[in-house]
């Protein structure tokens, strides 16, 4: 079977984040790690910020779907994250929404093999990204899937 590599980008986001922060931060991470933002294969945040204006607006300059994932989901990946927020851990009881959700999407996307992240996530003030590769040969259809 012949996989290429995927690339996946997590979102973590307050809710008052402005859709021109949140995008100009994608931009930067990926162009970062020569990629251009429709290199990506997919988007995924926590499910409490799928609304919010900047996960609208980033979805709608990638022309692409962002998967929303449920807090358990987020915490099964803790252990691997990079970077450790003690706001966060006091919020909503994980480390980083960011990290952790690039870390499930390219999990799903590799099929339940690790994927990896290309370094600790970056961040504004209201805002922070995170970016993961697999190996696939899967699209992003493949993915809403709840996870055991």
């Amino acid at each position: 079977m012949r996989h290429r590599t995927s690339w996946v980008l997590g979102i973590g986001l307050r809710a008052q984040c402005p859709p021109d922060d949140l995008i100009s931060l994608v931009t930067r991470i990926t162009a970062d790690h020569g990629l251009a933002m429709t290199d990506l294969a997919g988007i995924a945040t926590w499910q409490a910020r799928i609304k919010a204006p900047a996960i609208h607006a980033l979805a709608a300059s990638l022309d692409c779907s962002i998967v929303g994932l449920e807090r358990p989901e987020l915490a099964r990946v803790g252990p691997r994250v990079l970077t450790r927020s003690p706001r966060l851990r006091a919020l909503i009881g994980i480390d980083s929404v960011a990290e952790a959700a690039a870390l499930v999407l390219a999990d799903r996307l590799a099929g339940g093999q690790p994927g990896a992240l290309a370094g600790p996530r970056r961040q504004t003030d209201l805002a922070t990204a995170a970016l993961a590769t697999c190996a696939t040969d899967w699209a992003i259809d493949n993915v809403n899937y709840p996870l055991d």
